[in-house]
């Protein structure tokens, strides 16, 4: 487990990359996230749509980036 830096979406898939995953889980608005990945900034680095996981009043976006997001 990690917490989201406030940085790019490209930075944030290095460090994913860097602890050997593809999944993002976001389980609250901070910073620019979730926000950054639902838009143009950061939607090239999603591998497909996001996915709402956890109870229904208060649930979480699972993220699976695509492979090689961190380079561009």
């Amino acid at each position: 487990v990690a917490a989201l830096p406030d940085e790019p979406p490209a930075s944030v898939a290095r460090l994913a990359a860097d602890f050997g995953t593809s999944l993002v889980v976001v389980l609250d608005e901070r910073g620019r996230y979730p926000a950054a990945f639902l838009g143009p900034e950061g939607g090239h680095c999603l591998a497909e749509p996001q996915t709402s996981i956890g109870p229904l009043d208060s649930p979480a976006l699972l993220f699976r980036l695509q492979l090689g997001c961190a380079g561009r």
